[in-house]
């Protein structure tokens, strides 16, 4: 559904041999519609190839806890997604940690956003590591 995230890991050579030559028509809805439907999640993994910033739009109010794809080709899309976590953070807030390609395990103690922008930034872009970030509530 990003346009953009297609152009940009493209770009990429490990998406050299993916094809993005279809389309089909799927149903879209809100988290806040979800949420209203089921009650808030624990913990809510977003894997939506490049549309995280728009389905974080979709969200009222922080969750416990989260998570969202993290790929150094689509890096740009990736720290909006950020933006948009700590804006739904408000004054309680979130801490970040990230763990690289499929590990399970978290790459450091969890850090405030500019730590965990840093980390990415530094240790996982220019190895080319994707991951997830995992984003937390901060207790109060």
């Amino acid at each position: 559904m990003s346009r953009e995230w297609v152009a940009s890991v493209s770009r990429d050579r490990r998406f050299g041999g993916v094809r993005w030559d279809r389309r089909i028509e799927v149903p879209v809805v809100t988290l806040d519609d979800l949420i209203a439907r089921h009650g808030p999640p624990a913990f809510c993994k977003i894997d939506v190839e490049g549309f995280e910033t728009e389905v974080l739009r979709g969200l009222s109010r922080p969750l416990h806890a989260l998570s969202f794809e993290y790929l150094p080709a689509a890096h740009d899309a990736a720290v909006s997604a950020l933006d948009q976590v700590e804006r739904l953070g408000g004054t309680r807030g979130y801490e970040y940690n990230y763990s690289p390609v499929e590990t399970m395990r978290f790459a450091s103690s969890w850090l405030d956003r500019a730590g965990l922008q840093r980390l990415l930034e530094q240790r996982f872009r220019p190895l080319g590591r994707s991951g997830d970030v995992y984003a937390r509530a901060r207790l109060l």
